[in-house]
Parts: C-alpha cells; structure tokens; sequence
C-alpha cells in the first residue's frame, strides 16, 4: 500500500483529475462539499469509516441540513473513498452507513392563473429588458441561467424560435488565492437534453419587436450588449417586482413550475412538455413539476362524478 494521504491531500488530487472529466459547475460542486462540508469534520482517510460517516449523517440531519444536499456529499465521499482504493491509499471501503430512503422533495409553490395575470399585466406595462427575462420565462419555462446566457444569435425571429444551448452561473473558484472566490461563467446547458429549441408565442415575438433590440448575435438578449447580466441579479430584481405589485414571495424557479402547471391544465401532451423544459424523460416532468390545483381536482373529481349522475 502507498504511504496513507490526509484527507485534505487525496481529495486535493481527485479534485486535480476530475478537471477534464466533468463540467466546471460540477467540479465546483465537488469543491465546495469538499471544502465546506467534509474536511472539517474529517482529517484523515482512516476517519472515512462506517460509524464515523453515521455520525457525520446524523450530525448533519440534526442542523437541519436537507436529504438531497446530504445526499450530494455522500456521494462525493464515495467517490473520494473509491478513488483511494484505486490508488492504493486504502485497502478496504466501509460504506456501512444509511441514508433516509424517502425523502420529500421541496414542496415548491406555483402561481396561481390569477397571480400570474397580474405578473403578466406588469410586464406588458413595462416593457424593459430585465422584464424582458420574467416574460421569456413564463413563456417558455426556461432556467434562470438559460435565460440570463441567452443571446440573440439564439433568438429566430424569423422560425419563431429560441435555442438553448447555454446557460450562465456563478461557481465557486477552486484554490482562489485572491479575493475571487467565484467566477461568472458561460457553459453548456444543464445536461444533453436541456439542449433544445423553444417556439417563440406570438406576445413574446411581440415584446422582442416592442424594445427594438440591436439583434446583434454575441449581445446578450436581458442586455442587449456584451456583458450579461447574471442570475442572481436577475432574481433579486424579479423579488422586488413581486413585492411591488403585491404578489406572494416565490422562488424564479416556481416561474418554470408555473408555466409547466398551466401546460397541463390547458392539456398539453407530457411527452411534449417534457421536451419544452429540457428533461431526460417524462418521468422527471410527473414527479417534479405536476402542482395540480384545487380547482383542478376539483375538476377532474366532478367530470367523473357526472358519468354516473342522470342528467
């Protein structure tokens, strides 16, 4: 066996060979549980045992920390801990540990069609680029970073049609040793499905022609210039705008909810609505992004209840 690493080491040289092997969000990713979340609760890799990592999992459940994000450091660990053998660090893999098996998904909230009206009647009463990104999102249900990385190279005015083949995102920079401690950067889409093409609805086609863009290709559409604007300033001004008009605090994300809820309930085809939002099947469009109303139920209950009622 190879003389034994600390922890901060062998993660340092797994971190080293993913960087040709995934995305950079990814990676950074990687850093950042590594960073913040692993290394100070371990020093060594013969710390990386079954009732130490129970421990850890406990630890973690008890401060509040969710399922899904406990879930994406354990994996990292299993891959450290997998990379360690390969290299001869470790002779053994103790991953006698467990996990919650269920867990419940963030119960994210959607507009209601009211809400979304009053949302949509602002816009269309300031027609600006930055309202400009709210709009292209209740039209198409596309990601923050997606909309923040478009350009208009990728808008057709002409096929009446959007291309997403980027998207834009803040991540954490590995091994800064300045002040830069994250970078803004222009990458590929979330995955190979999120790679699509979007039809442009007639009030979106008409909203692009209202501001009298440059059409220039490389400028960024929220900007129409160079230099784009990023995500998380994007979603601090669509905050602001919900409080003006007195709409409920959500999430941009519940934007994208919204819109595949209202593609539903006006009965668009999953297969195709799946196709729109960029997913890798039906199923993921089911399980996350099905927020039926009451109103809808209510619907659907009653249509059945009629089939055995005399008119």
């Amino acid at each position: 066996m190879n003389q034994i690493l600390d922890l901060k080491t062998l993660t340092d040289e797994w971190l080293k060979g993913k960087q040709n092997t995934v995305k950079p969000t990814t990676l950074a990713a990687y850093s950042l549980s590594i960073e913040r979340n692993i290394l100070p609760y371990f020093e060594k890799i013969s710390d990386l045992d079954g009732e130490s990592l129970q421990t850890f999992i406990d630890k973690c459940l008890d401060e509040g920390m969710s399922v899904k994000r406990l879930r994406d450091i354990m994996s990292v660990i299993k891959m450290v801990m997998n990379f360690a053998v390969e290299r001869s660090y470790s002779d053994k893999i103790n991953f006698n540990f467990r996990l919650p098996k269920d867990y419940k998904h963030e119960n994210l909230k959607v507009f209601s069609a009211l809400h979304l009206k009053k949302l949509v009647t602002f816009l269309l009463n300031e027609k600006t680029l930055r309202n400009l990104g709210i709009f292209i999102c209740i039209n198409t249900g596309m990601r923050i970073g997606e909309i923040c990385g478009l350009k208009w190279g990728d808008v057709d005015l002409a096929s009446d049609s959007i291309t997403v083949n980027k998207t834009l995102c803040r991540i954490y920079n590995i091994g800064a040793t300045n002040n830069k401690r994250s970078e803004l950067i222009l990458t590929t889409p979330k995955t190979r499905h999120s790679f699509r093409s979007i039809p442009l609805t007639q009030s979106l086609k008409d909203y692009i022609k209202m501001l009298h863009p440059t059409l220039e290709k490389e400028n960024y559409v929220l900007t129409d210039s160079l230099r784009p604007i990023e995500p998380r300033t994007l979603r601090n001004y669509y905050y602001k705008i919900l409080r003006d008009i007195g709409l409920p605090n959500m999430k941009f994300h519940a934007l994208r909810h919204s819109f595949a809820t209202q593609c539903i309930e006006c009965k668009c085809d999953y297969k195709t609505l799946s196709s729109i939002l960029g997913h890798s099947n039906i199923s993921t469009t089911l399980h996350f992004y099905m927020h039926p109303s009451q109103e809808q139920k209510k619907r659907c209950i009653e249509n059945v209840m009629q089939r055995f009622i005399d008119q």
